[in-house]
C-alpha cells in the first residue's frame, strides 16, 4: 500500500496573491479607489436590503397574531392609502369571522413635551387597537373603546423609543401634559407601549 502525503501550500499561495494584488493596486491608484468604492457601495446596498427584509419579513411584528393581520383601505390616485371611515369600521366589528378590528391613521405631527418639542411620527388609533393587536403597556394603560366617545378624555400613548430617547425612561411621565399639533393631551390615562 502506498500513501501519498501532500504538503498544503495554499496559505503561502494566498499570501503571495494578496501581496501581488496590493502591489498592483499601489501602481494604479485610480483603479484601486474605484474598486474600493464599488465594494463599499455593494456592501452598503446589501446591508440596507437585508435590514429591510429582516424588518419586514424575517422579524414579524410584536403583536399577538402577526400572520392574521389584514390592512384595509382605499388607494388614492396619488398613491396615498386613505383610512376606512368609522361607520365601515363599526360594520366590520359586527362580523363574527373577524377576531378584531381597529382603525388608524399615520402622520408626522409637532409634539411639545416636558423637555422640548419635535416633529414625530404619530398614529391616531381607535380605542380597541391595542387590545386587537395584543399589545401590553410597559407603564400605565393603553387606549380603550370608551376613549373614542365624543366627550371622552384626551389621552395619548407614547412609544417605548420616544419614552427612552426623549424622556429618559422617566417613570413619572404619567400625569403630564403633551401638545400634539396644538391640542393638549393629558397622559394621566395613557401608557407606554413597547
Amino acid at each position: 500500500m502506498v500513501a501519498l502525503i501532500m504538503k498544503s501550500s495554499w496559505p503561502r499561495e494566498l499570501w503571495s496573491d494578496v501581496r501581488f494584488a496590493l502591489r498592483t493596486l499601489k501602481h494604479s491608484r485610480v483603479f484601486a479607489a474605484a474598486a474600493i468604492t464599488s465594494i463599499s457601495l455593494g456592501i452598503g446596498a446589501n446591508t440596507a436590503v437585508f435590514s429591510l427584509i429582516d424588518t419586514l419579513v424575517l422579524r414579524p411584528l410584536q403583536v399577538r397574531a402577526p400572520r392574521q393581520l389584514v390592512r384595509i383601505g382605499s388607494l388614492e390616485s396619488n398613491g396615498m392609502t386613505m383610512p376606512v371611515p368609522g361607520p365601515i369600521l363599526d360594520y366590520l366589528r359586527r362580523d363574527p369571522l373577524l377576531g378584531g378590528v381597529c382603525g388608524f391613521t399615520a402622520g408626522d405631527e409637532p409634539v411639545t413635551f416636558r423637555n422640548g418639542s419635535a416633529v414625530v411620527s404619530t398614529l391616531s388609533v381607535t380605542g380597541d387597537c391595542f387590545e386587537t393587536l395584543g399589545i401590553r403597556p410597559a407603564l400605565g394603560r393603553l387606549l380603550i373603546p370608551s376613549d373614542d366617545q365624543p366627550n371622552g378624555p384626551h389621552v395619548a400613548v407614547i412609544g417605548y423609543r420616544f419614552w427612552r430617547d426623549r424622556l429618559g425612561l422617566q417613570r413619572d411621565v404619567l400625569g403630564t401634559t403633551i401638545k400634539i399639533s396644538g391640542a393638549s393631551s393629558n397622559r394621566r390615562r395613557d401608557g407606554i407601549a413597547v
